[in-house]
C-alpha cells in the first residue's frame, strides 16, 4: 500500500533531520513537566502508611524518562545520522570501489543513494513497532488505569501502583488521573517508536553493508592496505563511531528496561514498602560479595549472585515484555557488529589475497584485523551481554551487579586520583 510507504518513509526521513539534542533536550521537559503535573493531579506521592508507589518515586517513569530515555534516543539519533558522513570517509580511505569502466568520483553518491534505498526498504520495520506500542500502550493505559479510574474496571491488587491511586477519589479527580496517566503513557509510545527506529536502523545498515559486499555492486567495500597503515582493522575502524554510538544507544536502553524490571518487581514484593529499601538489599549484597572477592578468588560474588538465581522474580506480562526487549537489544548489536561487519571484512580480505596483490600491501590485508572497536572486545562485549541477560532474569541479581559494580567504579576513580597527586 503507497500511503503505508509514504507514512514510514516520512516517519524516518523526520529521524534524519531532526536533532538528537533537540530531542533529548524534549524528552526530559516533557518528563519533569509530568513530574510537576503529578503533584498538581496528587499522584506525586502515596498517603502516609500505604506502600510508596508515588509517581515521583517510579523508576521507569520519572527517573527512566528524565535521566535514561533522553541519552538513548540522543545516541541512537547521532548513529542514525552518520551515516552519510561515514560513507564519505570510507570513500575518502579508497574502500568504496567502483565498478570496473566507472569513474572513483562517483562512489559516494553511489553509496549514499544505496544507504538510502535501504533505510527507506526497511522503513516499515519503523512503522510496524509504532503502531504495536500504540496499540500495546492504549490497552496498557485501559487495563491498568483508564479502565479503573473511569468505568471501575476492577484491579488485581498486586498491580496497584501510581496509576490507581486516585481509585477511591471523586470521579473529578480519577478523570484527571486518567488524562495524566495517558500523557505519561504517550512516553511509552515514543520510547517503542525508538526502539522500532533502532530495529530499522539495525536491519537497514546490515543490509547497506551486505549490499557493498554483493558481486557486481557499481560500488562495493573492501579493506585499505594504505589508510592509517598501523592499524590492523584495514579502514574497518571508520565503522566505529557509528557502532559506538548505536552500542552506547543500547546500553541506554537496556538500562532504562533494567528500571522497569526492577520498578515491576518491587510492586509485586509484598514485604517492600520503600524502593529504596527494595534495592539496599541486593546492593549490600553486591558491596559486601565483591568485597570479599579478588580477581584469584571470584567465588565470593559467584556464590551470591548463583544465590539470587533462584528467584526470577516476577514473570507477568510487563516484566516479560521488558526482558525480551532486553534480550533483543543484545541480539541486535551482536549481530550488526559480531556477524555482518566482520563478515563484510573478512570476504573483502579473501577477495583482495585471491587477486594480484603482492609485498607489503598483501602482508598487510593477510595480518588484518575483523573486530571494528577498540572496545569492547568481542568476548568482553559477549561477557557483559551474558551478565545483562542473568540481571534482567533475575532483578535481584542485577541489583548485586549493580552493588558490585559501584564498588569497582569508585574504588577504580579514587585510585586514579591518588596516582594524580
Amino acid at each position: 500500500m503507497a500511503w503505508v510507504r509514504r507514512i514510514a518513509h516520512g516517519g524516518i526521513d523526520l529521524f534524519n533531520r531532526v536533532k538528537p539534542l533537540g530531542v533529548a533536550v524534549g524528552i526530559v521537559a516533557f518528563s519533569l513537566t509530568l513530574v510537576a503535573l503529578s503533584q498538581v493531579v496528587g499522584v506525586f506521592s502515596s498517603p502516609p502508611g500505604q506502600k510508596a508507589v508515588g509517581y515521583g518515586l517510579s523508576l521507569n517513569w520519572t527517573f527512566g524518562f528524565t535521566l535514561v530515555a533522553p541519552f538513548f534516543a540522543f545516541f541512537l539519533l547521532l548513529a542514525y545520522q552518520s551515516v552519510p558522513e561515514l560513507i564519505m570517509r570510507l570513500a575518502e580511505a579508497d574502500m568504496l570501489q567502483p565498478k570496473d569502466g566507472s569513474t572513483a568520483a562517483n562512489v559516494a553518491p553511489a553509496a549514499q543513494n544505496r544507504w538510502t534505498v535501504a533505510r527507506r526498504g526497511t522503513a516499515p520495520w519503523w512503522l510496524t513497532v509504532t503502531v504495536i506500542g500504540i496499540l500495546a500502550s492504549a490497552w496498557e493505559w485501559y487495563a491498568y488505569s483508564g479502565g479503573p479510574l473511569l468505568v471501575g474496571r476492577a484491579i488485581e491488587e498486586r498491580e496497584s501502583d501510581w496509576s490507581v491511586l486516585l481509585l477511591n477519589a471523586d470521579q473529578t479527580h480519577r478523570v484527571l488521573g486518567a488524562g495524566f496517566s495517558f500523557a505519561v503513557f504517550l512516553q511509552q509510545v515514543f520510547l517503542i517508536s525508538l526502539i522500532g527506529l533502532m530495529l530499522h536502523f539495525a536491519i537497514a545498515f546490515s543490509g547497506f553493508v551486505q549490499d557493498l559486499r554483493k558481486p557486481g555492486r557499481a560500488v562495493r567495500l573492501f579493506p585499505s592496505a594504505s589508510f592509517q597503515p598501523d592499524d590492523r582493522r584495514r579502514g574497518f575502524q571508520l565503522f566505529s563511531e557509528v557502532l559506538g554510538y548505536f552500542l552506547v544507544a543500547n546500553v541506554c536502553l537496556y538500562a532504562h528496561l533494567l528500571l522497569s524490571r526492577l520498578w515491576n518487581a518491587y510492586l509485586h514484593d509484598p514485604e517492600a514498602t520503600s524502593i529504596w529499601q527494595f534495592l539496599w538489599q541486593g546492593v549490600d549484597a553486591g558491596f559486601k560479595a565483591i568485597g570479599a572477592t579478588s580477581p584469584k578468588d571470584p567465588a565470593p560474588l559467584v556464590r551470591e549472585v548463583l544465590a539470587q538465581l533462584k528467584e526470577l522474580g516476577p514473570s507477568e506480562f510487563s516484566g516479560l515484555i521488558v526482558s525480551l526487549g532486553a534480550f533483543l537489544t543484545l541480539v541486535i548489536a551482536l549481530s550488526v557488529l559480531a556477524v555482518v561487519l566482520r563478515r563484510a571484512a573478512k570476504s573483502g580480505q579473501a577477495e583482495l589475497l585471491a587477486g594480484t596483490l603482492s609485498g607489503t600491501t598483501r602482508k598487510r590485508i593477510e595480518a588484518m584485523s575483523f573486530w571494528p572497536l577498540r572496545f569492547p572486545g568481542l568476548g568482553t562485549l559477549v561477557a557483559l551481554g551474558f551478565l545483562a541477560t542473568v540481571g534482567m532474569l533475575s532483578h535481584k541479581a542485577a541489583t548485586v551487579f549493580l552493588g558490585a559494580a559501584f564498588v569497582v567504579a569508585l574504588t577504580g576513580a579514587v585510585a586514579r586520583l591518588l596516582r594524580k597527586t
